[in-house]
């Protein structure tokens, strides 16, 4: 998009772009998902429901040049995601995700990185100082299996236990929390249903304490 090309006009879409997301939320905009994950139109879009977004194009440009409302239709080359195992074109989509807030102690970390003694010593204010002054809220949900996640598992029943749990960021440091129970009795056990989403395993590795 440049103020060179296309018609002016700007269209947002929140669910489907991180800088559309940024200021659509900025300005109050709430997100709005029409795909499923399939890449098919939820029922929400009642022309196109069941049809996947890329077979709908076709159609969606033929009701508006029936209509009137067509302005122009053109092709052009731009780069594309694709996965890199089957090939197949890739659409950037909002997901629900659980995060670990570390924008609320990014100017402790920031801090913190001032004590420490970095060979080589540009790495202290260079890359990593960098990372950290910028650092974002970690997504850590997986909702497929690679490397290796952390599976969480939660209790049907509220007074038995779940094999992991993933509290909401606390205090600053204790973005993540695990509490370790024994086991209810046998009598006791129910089955425990799994959680859609998965911890990153790097939360594992970030969580334990290391020395250089």
């Amino acid at each position: 998009m440049t103020t060179e090309d296309g018609t002016g006009v700007v269209h947002m879409a929140p669910a489907y772009g991180e800088a559309d997301a940024a200021a659509c939320q900025a300005a109050g905009i709430p997100i709005v998902l029409t795909i499923d994950e399939q890449g098919k139109y939820l029922p929400l879009v009642t022309d196109w429901a069941g049809e996947h977004v890329f077979e709908a194009n076709k159609h969606i440009i033929k009701r508006l040049r029936d209509e009137g409302a067509l302005v122009r239709r053109q092709d052009y080359t731009h780069s594309y995601p694709h996965c890199w195992r089957c090939r197949n074109p890739l659409i950037y989509k909002a997901v629900s995700s659980w995060f670990v807030e570390v924008t609320k102690f990014r100017d402790r970390m920031v801090e913190l990185n001032e004590q420490i003694t970095w060979v080589p010593e540009h790495v202290k204010h260079g890359q990593f100082g960098k990372w950290l002054s910028n650092a974002r809220d970690w997504s850590i949900s997986r909702n497929r299996f690679w490397g290796s996640p952390i599976p969480v598992w939660q209790s049907d029943v509220p007074e038995l236990p779940a094999h992991r749990r993933v509290r909401e960021p606390g205090r600053a440091g204790a973005g993540l929390r695990r509490t370790a129970r024994r086991p209810a009795p046998p009598e006791h056990r129910q089955p425990h249903a799994p959680q859609p989403r998965r911890p990153d395993g790097a939360v594992d590795d970030a969580a334990c304490p290391r020395g250089a």
